[in-house]
């Protein structure tokens, strides 16, 4: 039986709760829930798509919400409707192309859930606000 260095394991768990602490201040980097709301506005409606024409794919921080947008951001390139299925069209041939395993993760079972889950904005001016909020978080998990 190997003999347990108890100033060790007392440093380690000081470490770990010191650890939490300092992560409990850390500002919110990701809001999901946001982000899915903004999703869903722009997938339910054509012009929120062209009021948050500056929204990039890197303000998302959630990967399923990332990959969402750019299948959006790939159909509007090529001059193609948005709507769930296209979305999931777009997310399943990009996974032929690059293997990334997204298909398991994007499906119109999430998407549809999303849309139920977060319906859309009550306005225009909250699109706008929650727009600027997202590009703020990016910014500072950009700068981390």
């Amino acid at each position: 039986m190997s003999r347990v260095d108890l100033v060790e394991l007392g440093e380690r768990i000081e470490a770990a709760e010191r650890g939490r602490i300092a992560l409990a201040r850390v500002p919110m980097m990701v809001d999901r829930n946001t982000e899915a709301r903004l999703l869903v506005a722009m997938i339910c409606d054509a012009g929120v798509l062209e009021l948050c024409s500056d929204v990039e794919v890197e303000d998302f921080g959630d990967l399923r919400h990332r990959a969402v947008m750019t299948s959006i951001r790939a159909l509007q390139v090529d001059g193609e409707q948005v709507s769930l299925l296209s979305i999931v069209d777009e997310v399943e041939w990009r996974d032929e192309q690059h293997d990334s395993n997204l298909r398991g993760y994007v499906s119109v079972v999430y998407l549809g859930n999303l849309v139920l889950d977060h319906g859309p904005f009550p306005s225009m001016a909250l699109v706008d606000l929650a727009a600027r909020w997202l590009r703020k978080l990016a910014k500072r998990r950009s700068s981390l």
